[in-house]
């Protein structure tokens, strides 16, 4: 398996986890193909985690490119999107402010349990006991 997309907790919050490097293009396919299945699914207000650790890149991502490459995200019920990069572009985050547009919120966190402190904060209404606890990716030391 080169990715996992989905809810990580049903209805309430979508993740997106990489096994490998390098997304090919039959990747993002999947992906896509995976996000529109969850959103024709959604009934209530959700948010998106993009687990970026595995992922070579050191490209910092702007809402905008985001909703660019996914614009079926804009007519959703999304609010926050939670990437976590990889660690080769966590030094680049510092300064690095949140952005909005309309309702959709993008946030950077250094890890996935600052992307899951940063939707407590947000949605008390998230029901933690219903996660995937093997959700994301173990990513090596």
């Amino acid at each position: 398996m080169r990715y996992k997309a989905g809810w990580f907790i049903p209805q309430q919050i979508m993740a997106l986890t990489h096994y490998v490097p390098v997304a090919t293009p039959e990747d993002f396919a999947g992906i896509t193909e995976a996000t529109n299945a969850c959103l024709r699914e959604a009934r209530q207000p959700f948010h998106l985690i993009i687990d970026n650790r595995m992922i070579e890149s050191t490209q910092v991502i702007g809402l905008d490119d985001i909703l660019g490459a996914m614009p079926q995200l804009r007519d959703s019920q999304l609010r926050w999107i939670i990437i976590v990069p990889s660690s080769g572009m966590r030094g680049d985050l510092t300064g690095l402010h949140p952005q909005q547009t309309g309702d959709i919120r993008l946030q950077y966190a250094e890890d996935i349990e600052a992307a899951l402190d940063t939707l407590r904060a947000a949605d008390s209404s998230i029901k933690w006991e219903l996660q995937a606890r093997d959700f994301f990716a173990k990513v090596p030391v």
